[in-house]
């Protein structure tokens, strides 16, 4: 029977040989395990982000910036893939990914789903929810030096808890963003303004020091 790694393996050298010979594909995958030191066994879902980055660093050597953006896509399908075979082996527990690149984005957004689907999530919560912590995120790596995510599913209330938190400069305009009045260039104010609109419950902290957004999403 074949282990998360070889299936994830075989999908990626699928993907990677419509673009090179299959045994360049495979020594590639072999390469980036090397690097990135997951090639001890089942990639584990804190690896997957450097992972998934490096192969696609090392796979736009072979390729013309179009084919590169295509790759993207399909890589960025076996991540999520890939996540869900990994926690589908293990109960439902708190989930923290570090958001540093937009990777981090496609792994939180990937974990967020399948959280969901396991508390039996009706599809249109599971988008609400994917889309709320892809906002967060990619708050994260826009306009700050780096921070985390952690997903808490319970029970009794079905919900999910999503905790975003950054070493960024603040929001010093915060209660113009959040009376949706605020129009910035960036897109910011927009966001952050969504994410409270899909809440059940939505707090902020905020100063000189980072950002704390708290929300939870009932079912």
């Amino acid at each position: 029977m074949a282990s998360v790694r070889d299936d994830t393996d075989n999908r990626i050298t699928m993907v990677l040989g419509k673009y090179m010979p299959e045994r360049s594909a495979r020594a590639l995958v072999g390469r980036v395990r090397r690097a990135t030191g997951t090639d001890h066994g089942d990639l584990e879902a804190r690896d997957m982000s450097a992972f998934f980055v490096a192969l696609e660093k090392q796979a736009a050597t072979f390729l013309d910036r179009r084919a590169q953006a295509i790759l993207h896509g399909e890589l960025e399908f076996e991540l999520a893939t890939s996540i869900s075979g990994v926690l589908a082996t293990a109960p439902i527990a708190d989930q923290s990914i570090d958001v540093r690149s937009e990777w981090d984005v496609s792994v939180a957004r990937a974990r967020a789903r399948e959280m969901m689907t396991a508390l039996g999530a009706k599809s249109y919560e599971v988008v609400k929810v994917m889309t709320l912590v892809s906002e967060l995120a990619r708050n994260i790596v826009l306009y700050t030096r780096g921070g985390r995510l952690v997903l808490t599913p319970t029970q009794s209330p079905r919900s999910l808890l999503v905790v975003a938190t950054d070493q960024g400069p603040g929001i010093p305009n915060l209660d113009e963003v959040l009376s949706g009045q605020y129009r910035s260039k960036t897109g910011l104010g927009k966001g952050l303004l969504g994410v409270k609109r899909l809440a059940t419950r939505f707090t902020i902290q905020t100063d000189v020091s980072g950002t704390q957004v708290e929300v939870e999403v009932r079912l």
